[in-house]
């Protein structure tokens, strides 16, 4: 998903990092997301009492946002895993309302109660918090001009959060210099020597901003304007400010900053060649055969000439049509299955080149004869563009339950590739050409 959402030029953050329910919550840290929400409106009701929750629910009534803001509190574990994001990549931090307007009988989620109240309101939910951006001039009134230069805004980091319902309007500022080098929030400062950070918010009497390091508390300062050199070592630098008497335990912030990173260089990125394998051994595809469903289709059809074409893993290139059985998804798939003999501890790679005549995402998964037969799998995106995939066989993840996270690939006996309800229409077909399958190293 994140791969498609780059590929389409769009820009992904980690939805509830922090919900206490397991299959709402965001994990995989090492996914390559462009941000996350620091707080999650949702997330935050969901692991308070009941008690809370009734009193909050009394006070709806009366102050609808102030009464949403008493369940909130500072999500420690989610602003600590963010804090190490941002020591080796720029990674931005939002609050997100996820306001469904919708509380229901049901324990389930999505709910689907037939019997349901409109609460909390978009409205009310909306007023609880907000981001700013903060931009280099007012807005042009050029609508398609200006919304490119908020996303762009975004796409740098150039904004904060802050908690409305607890003080309203909040606005900070925050700069950091290092010799002759200025940077705001959301920028890369050049090191020029040491670097002197500088924070300011309009604020209510009592209000506590607090600058961190590399995630470490470094400076507070109460009434008044944070001031402070963090020395000549490259760090990441961010605020948050506290009102007096702020709900929660631990209390939440009233205002957190996106990061200025202070002496990190960040070269202009290269286009990555294909890498040379240490080792090489072409998958036996002319052993392939096709699975599918009762109702699909699965057919390996000749390509002109294919008896003569040899690529550079000496295989002829299989030629793969396919076709999901019309209906409401249950299970329909088709698949092409090439045997594996001795496992694959041996490589730590499979590579391959596909073009598809329309657009595709489609699995690669490995099968082992664990339990009742396991799969691990990961997907890839084929377009009308021929492309090599390179794909970690450590980073196929299970499919249904398995035995262990990663594949056990000592005893992997098939390669397959797949598609399925998970990333294609029911009633829907397709093709596309495969060549050059190897296990590399």
């Amino acid at each position: 998903m994140i791969e498609d959402v780059h590929r389409l030029g769009g820009f992904g953050f980690a939805a509830h990092p922090g919900s206490p329910r397991e299959s709402l919550r965001w994990t995989d840290w090492s996914a390559p997301i462009d941000g996350l929400e620091w707080v999650n409106a949702d997330s935050e009701w969901r692991d308070e009492p009941r008690l809370p929750i009734a009193r909050a629910l009394a006070a709806y009534l009366f102050r609808p946002a102030a009464a949403m803001a008493t369940l909130l509190d500072r999500p420690a574990s989610v602003l600590d895993a963010w804090d190490r994001l941002t020591r080796g990549r720029r990674v931005l931090a939002i609050a997100g309302s996820d306001a469904h307007a919708r509380l229901g009988v049901s324990h389930t989620d999505p709910d689907v109660s037939a019997i349901y109240a409109p609460v909390p309101g978009y409205v009310e939910t909306f007023r609880v918090f907000s981001n700013h951006v903060v931009l280099d001039a007012p807005f042009s009134g050029d609508a398609a001009h200006d919304a490119g230069r908020l996303l762009d805004a975004v796409r740098q980091g150039r904004l904060y959060s802050v908690i409305d319902a607890l003080a309203s309007p909040g606005s900070l500022s925050f700069t950091a210099t290092s010799g002759s080098h200025t940077a705001q929030i959301g920028d890369d400062l050049v090191s020029g020597g040491d670097v002197q950070v500088r924070a300011s918010v309009n604020a209510p009497p009592g209000t506590t901003i607090v600058l961190f390091k590399d995630g470490q508390r470094v400076h507070e300062v109460t009434d008044g304007v944070l001031e402070t050199n963090g020395g000549r070592d490259p760090g990441v630098y961010r605020v948050e400010a506290y009102v007096r008497d702020s709900p929660g335990g631990p209390p939440v912030p009233w205002i957190v900053s996106n990061p200025i990173y202070a002496g990190f260089p960040r070269p202009p990125a290269m286009p990555v060649a294909d890498s040379v394998p240490g080792s090489r051994i072409p998958a036996r595809v002319a052993e392939a055969t096709v699975e599918s469903g009762q109702n699909d289709r699965s057919t390996l059809e000749p390509t002109p000439g294919d008896r003569l074409a040899r690529t550079m893993a000496g295989q002829p290139p299989i030629a793969w049509s396919y076709a999901l059985s019309p209906g409401t998804p249950a299970g329909q798939f088709a698949a092409i299955q090439i045997p594996v003999t001795g496992g694959l501890a041996a490589f730590d790679r499979v590579r391959f080149r596909v073009t598809s005549p329309m657009p595709v995402r489609a699995w690669v998964q490995l099968r082992a004869p664990v339990g009742n037969t396991e799969r691990w799998g990961t997907t890839f995106y084929a377009d009308a563009t021929e492309r090599t995939v390179d794909l970690r066989l450590l980073s196929f993840r299970p499919i249904g339950v398995t035995s262990s996270r990663q594949p056990p690939l000592d005893r992997v006996e098939s390669l397959l590739f797949v598609v399925d309800t998970m990333n294609f229409l029911p009633g829907a077909s397709g093709s596309m050409r495969l060549s050059d399958i190897a296990f590399v190293r």
